[in-house]
């Protein structure tokens, strides 16, 4: 990693202690503790119209994420599946997600 990439790995995570909660990723397989944030009503502009979203941020994932992931989130116990990746700078990985009812 370069010294970029170490500061932003730092400064992601001291966000994350700040603006994350626990949560639990699961891959269908295996469970992850980790730190995620969750940002809900997100409007998401695209080439086909304007979407109104749910915006998961998870810092270095454990694994590399995929559609139908989830995040339980501990102090709510609400669970979301991924939906589609929004972005991914390779330290912090933004997904749409939908909240399992």
């Amino acid at each position: 990693m370069s010294d970029f990439d170490d500061l932003m790995s730092v400064a992601d995570a001291d966000i994350m202690d700040v603006f994350g909660d626990a949560a639990v990723l699961n891959d269908g397989a295996t469970d992850y503790p980790i730190q995620a944030d969750i940002e809900k009503g997100v409007a998401f502009f695209a080439p086909d119209g304007t979407f109104v979203e749910n915006h998961i941020s998870i810092n270095i994932p454990p694994v590399n994420l995929a559609i139908g992931h989830t995040v339980t989130f501990t102090a709510s116990g609400e669970v979301y599946t991924l939906r589609k990746e929004r972005s991914d700078d390779g330290l912090m990985a933004v997904w749409a997600s939908t909240l399992n009812a």
